[in-house]
C-alpha cells in the first residue's frame, strides 16, 4: 500500500487512511512551537490524479492554500511542493494568532482530510502594570506583593528573597521558595527588609523575574556596650555606639561641655561604619591625647524622619599604669612621649 504523511521536518504524525484514488497517513500530532519563529507542515499524499490538495485554517473555516496558489490575505502563508508526493505549508514568524487546528484536504467525491492541533507556546512575561513596585512601609504593617504574569502555557510565579534569606510567612513559617501570585508579609519587621525577586516560567525559555525592593521604616534605635569607660590622662580612648535605623539616620557627638557638634579633627578622630545589614551602622569616636577638660560625658546622637535617640557615654579619669600592660585594652592608646 502506499504511504504518504503530514507532519513537521520528517516526522511520521499520521495514521493511515486510504481508498483506490487518493493515500495518505498520519493526522498531525499536537504541534508545539514557540514564538518568534517559522513553521513547516507537511502532507504526503499519492494517487491524487487529479484531485487537489488544500490547506485549511479549520478553527477560522480559512481556506488557505490551493495547490499551489495562496488563497489567504495572510502574508505570511505560503505552500510549496515538491513536484511529488509532498505538500509544504509555511507559516512565518508564527504568532499566538496562529494557534487551533489545521486540515489538509483532498478534493475527493467524499473529501479525505486530515486534522493536527497547533498550539503556540508564549514565553513568560510579567506585566508590570498588574504587579506591586517598591514598597515603603512602617515597621509591624502588613505589606502584599502581588506578581501577574502572561504566557503560554500559563506560567507559575515564585517568589524568592535576592540575599537568599528564608521570607517569613505570616509570622508562623520560614520558608527559602513561596509559589503563587501573591506574597503577604503580615507584621513586617526589619528583618523582612529586603529585595524580593518574583520569578515566571512555563517551561518556555527565557524565564524572567521581576525584582520587588521592600523597605521597612522605623525610628533610631541605639545599643551601648560601654556606658562608663576610664582612661589615664595622655592616652587616647574610643567610643562606639551602634545603632539601627530606616531611613539611614543622621549620626553625630557632642561633649557636656557643648550641645556642639564635635567634627573630625586631629583631636576626635570619627568614623561611621555600616553594619551587616542596611539598616545598621557602628560610630566610633577616638579623643586622642586626654587632658582633663576631654573627661566627662559624651552622646551619641542618631535621627531620621521617624524619630530620634541618643546615648550617653560616661569618660572618667583613671591613674596611669605603672607598668604597660602586656595586652593593653584596645581602647587605650598610650603616646610613645607620655612621660616625655
Amino acid at each position: 500500500m502506499d504511504r504518504a504523511a503530514c507532519g513537521r521536518g520528517d516526522r511520521t504524525t499520521w495514521s493511515t487512511i486510504s481508498d483506490n484514488l487518493v493515500n495518505y497517513f498520519g493526522p498531525l500530532d499536537h504541534l508545539l512551537q514557540a514564538i518568534p519563529g517559522d513553521l513547516k507542515m507537511l502532507c504526503l499524499t499519492n494517487k491524487l490524479h487529479s484531485h487537489k490538495v488544500a490547506w485549511i485554517a479549520f478553527d477560522k473555516s480559512a481556506i488557505l492554500t490551493v495547490e499551489n496558489n495562496v488563497i489567504t490575505r495572510n502574508p505570511r502563508v505560503n505552500v510549496t511542493h515538491d513536484g511529488h508526493r509532498t505538500w509544504t505549508l509555511h507559516l512565518a514568524r508564527v504568532n499566538a494568532t496562529d494557534a487551533g487546528t489545521y486540515m489538509c484536504q483532498v478534493n475527493t467525491i467524499v473529501a479525505k482530510s486530515q486534522y493536527g492541533v497547533l498550539e503556540v507556546v508564549v514565553p513568560p512575561n510579567i506585566v508590570d502594570s498588574d504587579s506591586s513596585g517598591d514598597v515603603m512601609v512602617q515597621e509591624h504593617a502588613n505589606v502584599t506583593l502581588t506578581c501577574s504574569a502572561t504566557g503560554t502555557p500559563t506560567p507559575s510565579i515564585t517568589w524568592r528573597r535576592e540575599d537568599g534569606e528564608r521570607i517569613n510567612i505570616n509570622k508562623t513559617s520560614r520558608v527559602l521558595e513561596h509559589v503563587g501570585p501573591i506574597l503577604s508579609l503580615a507584621k513586617i519587621s526589619r528583618e523582612d527588609m529586603a529585595a524580593y525577586l518574583c520569578i515566571a516560567r512555563n517551561g518556555v525559555p527565557p524565564i524572567v523575574s521581576k525584582r520587588i525592593q521592600v523597605s521597612v521604616d522605623f525610628p533610631p534605635q541605639m545599643n551601648i556596650k560601654h556606658q562608663l569607660v576610664g582612661a589615664p590622662v595622655g592616652y587616647s580612648i574610643t567610643l562606639e555606639c551602634t545603632i539601627e535605623a530606616h531611613p539611614q539616620a543622621l549620626t553625630y557627638w557632642t561633649h557636656e561641655q557643648s550641645s556642639v557638634m564635635l567634627h573630625h579633627s586631629r583631636k576626635y578622630h570619627i568614623v561611621e561604619m555600616r553594619g551587616d545589614v542596611s539598616y545598621k551602622s557602628h560610630m566610633k569616636i577616638t579623643i586622642t591625647r586626654l587632658v582633663k577638660k576631654d573627661f566627662g560625658s559624651y552622646k551619641c546622637v542618631a535621627k531620621n524622619s521617624r524619630g530620634e535617640t541618643e546615648g550617653i557615654i560616661k569618660l572618667y579619669e583613671t591613674e596611669p599604669p605603672t607598668q604597660a600592660p602586656t595586652s593593653p585594652p584596645s581602647f587605650l592608646d598610650p603616646y610613645k612621649n607620655y612621660r616625655e
